[in-house]
């Protein structure tokens, strides 16, 4: 990076540059080429107000940020990387050669550093015009001098030393050391926030052990610090007496460090001779490492949600092509504990809208007891959050003192998590998950991420209550609701598929109707009660004599009617005649009226397409050989077309 002048004077020298520009610029042409392009993007980016990305010389790009206050006016150049791996690719293969550099120097360069996406590069120039909006203002606003410019170095060499991957806490130990480099100071405390107190985290003076030991309490003075979130001066004995301080301390500065619009730490100097501008240049750098540390949290919380969101994109694919309820539940129940590491998990759902949860699935419970476990609405935590539709989270032994439990013996730890699955308002089940694997608590994360899929998991669960439901309703609108068989309408409908699969692919299948014989005599006698026992009796007996393949429906009254796919006349014969004579010899005698011993019935058998290529003819020829059969005595099977 390197800081000119709104005319292109140089101000600060380039530092942190990469071994490529270094390589280039070290030739005649190189330097020229580098130095013709960064005036002309000056003078493009001074009268500008926003950030200027360009193409450099070698196929590079840099970013020309213009920082504007008043008087003096600055532009910050950096960069120098490639926005592709192609550009970069055609530059090791050619571009390098009219530099004078050896081809040993590029195979050389990383690609992981010499790489840069656009979005990301363009991040970076925001952040850094963000950094050096605030930070060069403070330090040139009254005047430029010396010890101010060695800090704003000092100081943009920290910033564009720290990567997102490392641990930003080291920026806090970077800043105490400058802060006590630049500045005549006795001694600095950096604290750090624990629950409602400040704990001591860095000492740099005389006093260690003390000051180690040492806690602040948000009250009096600093109680003001923390509501204004500015920093104060302390200069009373008796305050400082009662922070805990010696008395050899006669002023005390505490600076804020603020992440994220919250007090994370605080800086105490001690004995320090601070001019009004310099407390503004601490507390900027401060606000500035806040910033950092905020930017890298926003960014740890980003990249969180992008992992969660990948997450949850799995479970859903898992989720989705489920529409059995019972697999489901062992899905949601497998998937919950895998999410968060844990290795017990129950899932509980109302049955029929009940206030009574039953065991539905469970991971680390003996399946003896799934049917025996009822938990009533408001009753023990699952209760609770099934009534209220609020999840109850245990972390810590503070939680478990809200939620008073039975002893939980089974249990290696007391966290859990319970959660409740809804859909908009309408609550019909909870989902639980306890014993993280490695004995810890169940996270802040782990309950974001579980919170997520419960969603999810309600949403699949309705759709399997939805896709049974249409499957109840499908099966109700086929079916005939006295004998189970499938009606008449069903029958139509697989009849005319038959005929076209048969036409397709040429092949024959016959079609049987059959008749109950003098079945009308037979309610006259019994009653229609006995006479629909009778057609039970006739439907079960019948489902019994058909292969897998066959289609029975009632087709209306006392008349029933069969599809055998692929099935000449003599085979089907022979199954009609089964169906008949274990319809005379098992429907036993319940009757006491009717004069006859034995239910009968009369078969008519067509086959296609012979007996008719169409639906119309062919149940026409059916109920022709059947009315034959009625002539010819009752109680016999006639194939169409035969003697």
């Amino acid at each position: 990076m390197t800081i000119f002048s709104e005319r292109g004077n140089l101000i600060v020298p380039p530092f942190n540059e990469n071994n490529l520009l270094l390589s280039i610029k070290s030739s005649k042409i190189g330097r020229e080429e580098f130095e013709n392009f960064i005036k002309i993007n000056i003078e493009k980016v001074a009268v500008r107000n926003d950030i200027l990305i360009e193409k450099g010389p070698a196929g590079e790009h840099h970013f020309f940020i213009p920082i504007h206050f008043n008087n003096p006016n600055f532009i910050v150049v950096g960069g120098g990387v490639y926005l592709s791996l192609n550009d970069f690719n055609e530059f090791c293969r050619n571009g390098y050669k009219k530099y004078g550099l050896r081809s040993e120097e590029v195979s050389s360069l990383n690609k992981e550093e010499m790489v840069c996406g656009c979005e990301k590069f363009l991040n970076v120039a925001r952040h850094i015009q963000s950094i050096f909006h605030t930070v060069i203002k403070s330090f040139w606003i009254n005047s430029i001098n010396e010890k101010r410019y060695k800090v704003l170095k000092t100081f943009l060499n920290i910033v564009s030393d720290i990567k997102p991957e490392e641990d930003l806490s080291v920026i806090y130990d970077i800043l105490c050391d400058v802060i006590v480099f630049f500045y005549n100071i006795d001694g600095l405390v950096l604290f750090s926030k624990k629950d409602e107190e400040f704990v001591s985290k860095k000492v740099i003076g005389r006093d260690k052990r003390r000051f180690e030991s040492l806690l602040l309490y948000p009250k009096g003075l600093l109680l003001n610090l923390v509501e204004k979130k500015k920093p104060i001066l302390i200069d009373s004995l008796i305050d400082i007496l009662q922070l805990g301080l010696p008395d050899y301390i006669t002023t005390v500065h505490i600076f804020p460090i603020l992440v994220q619009d919250d007090i994370k730490e605080l800086i105490c100097i001690f004995n320090a001779e601070f001019h009004q501008d310099e407390v503004e240049i601490v507390f900027e750098l401060c606000r500035a490492a806040g910033y950092i540390f905020s930017f890298s949290k926003l960014k740890e919380k980003h990249d969180l949600c992008l992992s969660e969101k990948e997450i949850i994109t799995k479970v859903v694919e898992r989720l989705i092509p489920l529409k059995e309820l019972d697999r489901l539940y062992e899905m949601i129940v497998d998937t919950s504990t895998e999410l968060v590491n844990a290795e017990k998990a129950s899932l509980m759902v109302s049955e029929n809208g009940s206030s009574h949860l039953s065991i539905k699935a469970a991971r680390g419970m003996s399946r003896r007891l799934f049917s025996e476990v009822k938990i009533v609405s408001g009753e023990g935590i699952a209760g609770q959050v099934y009534q209220r539709g609020e999840p109850i989270v245990v972390r810590s032994e503070e939680d478990e003192r809200m939620y008073p439990l039975s002893k939980r013996t089974k249990y290696k730890t007391s966290s859990f998590v319970s959660l409740p699955l809804k859909v908009g308002e309408d609550i019909f089940g909870v989902l639980n998950i306890a014993d993280k694997v490695d004995g810890t608590s169940f996270s802040e994360n782990d309950v974001i991420l579980l919170n997520a899929f419960s969603i999810f998991a309600s949403l699949a669960i309705e759709r399997a209550n939805y896709y049974s439901l249409a499957g109840q309703l499908k099966e109700l609108s086929i079916t005939d609701s006295l004998t189970g068989l499938f009606n008449r309408r069903y029958f139509e409908e697989r009849l005319v598929e038959e005929m076209n699969r048969s036409l397709r692919h040429e092949l024959k299948f016959s079609l049987a109707m059959m008749d109950i014989d003098d079945f009308k005599q037979f309610n006259d006698a019994e009653g229609h009660l006995m006479g629909d026992e009778i057609l039970k009796y006739i439907a079960n007996v019948s489902r019994e004599c058909l292969r897998v393949s066959d289609v029975i429906s009632r087709f209306g009254g006392e008349e029933f009617a069969i599809i055998m796919p692929q099935t000449e006349k003599d085979e089907a014969f022979l199954v009609a005649e089964r169906i008949r004579k274990s319809i005379k010899e098992q429907i036993p005698q319940i009757w006491k009226k009717f004069p006859r011993k034995n239910i009968t019935i009369t078969i008519g058998v067509s086959t296609f397409p012979e007996d008719g290529d169409n639906r119309r003819d062919l149940i026409r020829n059916a109920d022709r050989a059947l009315y034959r059969g009625k002539i010819e005595g009752k109680d016999r099977t006639i194939v169409f077309g035969k003697e």
